[in-house]
């Protein structure tokens, strides 16, 4: 960061306070880049990750179940909404970063972000197929089903967790 930047470190990601600026040379566009995409990701695996951790082991519970229930189909309206901030993000990102397609085939840091994007699509599909067929079955019984999909999904978010540390340490490929 240059000197007089009145930016709060603090809120940034580690790979913006090494490369401030985008390939224009504009810092504030990056810092947003950066901020909103934690934040979405913080409210849809970050938040997956702690309903599953609560919601498995009180599953075996009828009324915990129809509780449980409410509160999925609440996460679920909070899951698309971050799963769309983080496309668009994601797509604005990519774009200021790679530059190009072959970048995007032909880097390391590419490479890093084919990875990742692997994975986000994992974790949606499983987040589709838990919010239209394991959530609604959830209160007629179906809390193995349930506790199934919600591991999976869970571990396909750690995983996206994992490759964002994997790339955040590559090198642009515009560097």
């Amino acid at each position: 960061m240059e000197t007089g930047d009145s930016r709060d470190a603090s809120l940034e990601s580690h790979s913006s306070l090494q490369r401030p600026r985008d390939r224009r040379g504009t810092p504030g566009a990056r810092c947003s880049a950066r901020q909103h995409p934690c934040a979405a990701a913080g409210a849809w695996l970050g938040t997956l990750i702690v309903l599953v951790a609560i919601a498995i082991p009180l599953l075996g519970n009828a009324t915990a179940r129809a509780a449980l229930h409410g509160l999925l189909v609440n996460f679920s309206r909070v899951a698309l909404i971050s799963a769309a901030l983080l496309t668009l993000t994601g797509l604005y990102a990519a774009r200021v970063n790679i530059g190009s397609w072959h970048a995007l085939w032909s880097s390391p840091y590419g490479d890093a972000l084919v990875r990742k994007l692997w994975a986000v699509v994992l974790a949606a599909g499983l987040g589709a197929i838990n919010w239209r067929v394991a959530v609604p079955r959830l209160t007629l019984g179906g809390a193995q089903r349930f506790a199934a999909s919600g591991i999976a999904e869970g571990v396909a978010a750690i995983l996206i967790f994992l490759f964002t540390a994997v790339l955040v340490g590559q090198p642009l490929p515009l560097e």
